[in-house]
């Protein structure tokens, strides 16, 4: 069984993580994993694989597995073709101004059907 680590370096870790966070690297990191998170939910909903969703958009399977496991950079773009094939309608909001209580804006994500 692991021993659990003492609450100053939990603390420690999570500072280091914010502050990550708040590097460009990191909130790329982010955006790429809230697309991968639409994306999966999406193909979910529709009842799409990773290789139907590839052949609607035009693109290569490969590089749609590599988008859901945040392993490659895309364009506005191309995000936003994947996204309006999912039937979503991507729009960016700053997240320093959101509520602390909804760290997502219930809307930033809409789908054609909802809008």
């Amino acid at each position: 069984m692991a021993t659990p680590l003492p609450m100053k370096q939990i603390e420690r870790l999570h500072q280091r993580l914010r502050h990550f966070n708040a590097t460009p690297e990191g909130r790329s990191q982010t955006l790429r994993a809230d697309l991968a998170t639409i994306m999966i939910q999406r193909l979910s909903e529709l009842g799409w694989t990773q290789k139907e969703l590839a052949r609607r958009c035009g693109k290569p399977e490969s590089f749609i597995s590599r988008l859901i496991h945040t392993d490659t950079n895309c364009t506005f773009e191309v995000a936003a073709h994947v996204l309006h094939t999912l039937g979503v309608q991507p729009r960016l909001v700053n997240a320093d101004t959101l509520p602390a209580a909804h760290p997502q804006a219930p809307d930033a994500a809409r789908t054609r059907d909802s809008a």
